[in-house]
């Protein structure tokens, strides 16, 4: 979920809603594209380093590993376990590449691809048929296949965040204050179980 326009973030439009008749694109000027003045905020990502605006924590989300079998709940995937799996890896353009990259280099271990895609769902469902193991955040796997998920010994996860450029204004204050409102699920840093790793402190 991208809300900003600020020269560190990535600069993406949004789209309103084209009036200019049928076939028009979502994209591009003839759907009314407009880009968000500087100073709202960017959410949906590890906390930025290094990064000279505000910054604010929603919480953390587990990452879980899943594959064909079916576990028990809070069954643990070990490190060693992970390395010598085959998996199911993202695009780079895709943000959870990032995720899996940062927690191969974290455990030690290359891993080794027999498929790649750009969506989460597509990476689940090559998991779950036996392809190759992958890794998702816990709140994306849906309840059919939560039997499949298993905990990242000792724990992993990833802190979500809201950041700025510069002082926000009013209105993406008040866009803060909504998101920090909701009961996301997420979980509190002192929530989170001990020796987990946090993927804001693992080197990239």
């Amino acid at each position: 979920m991208i809300l900003s326009d600020d020269r560190a973030a990535p600069r993406r439009p949004y789209c309103l809603p084209s009036r200019s008749g049928p076939g028009r694109g979502r994209r591009g000027r003839r759907s009314g594209c407009r880009r968000r003045p500087a100073g709202t905020w960017q959410t949906g990502g590890p906390r930025p380093h290094p990064w000279e605006g505000p910054v604010h924590s929603l919480g953390y989300e587990e990452t879980v590993v899943l594959g064909p079998a079916e576990h028990p709940p809070d069954t643990s995937a070990s490190p060693a376990e992970l390395a010598a799996a085959d998996w199911v890896l993202y695009e780079p353009e895709q943000g959870m590449s990032e995720v899996v990259d940062r927690l191969a280099g974290h455990f030690g271990f290359t891993p080794r691809a027999v498929a790649r895609t750009g969506q989460v769902s597509a990476a689940l469902l090559f998991a779950v048929e036996g392809i190759g193991v992958t890794v998702a955040p816990e709140n994306a796997v849906p309840l059919h296949w939560s039997r499949h998920a298993r905990r990242i010994r000792p724990g992993y996860f990833r802190e979500l965040v809201v950041v700025s450029r510069k002082t926000a204004s009013q209105v993406a204050e008040r866009y803060r204050d909504m998101l920090t409102s909701l009961e996301l699920p997420l979980a509190a840093e002192r929530d989170l179980p001990e020796g987990a790793v946090h993927l804001r402190n693992v080197s990239a």
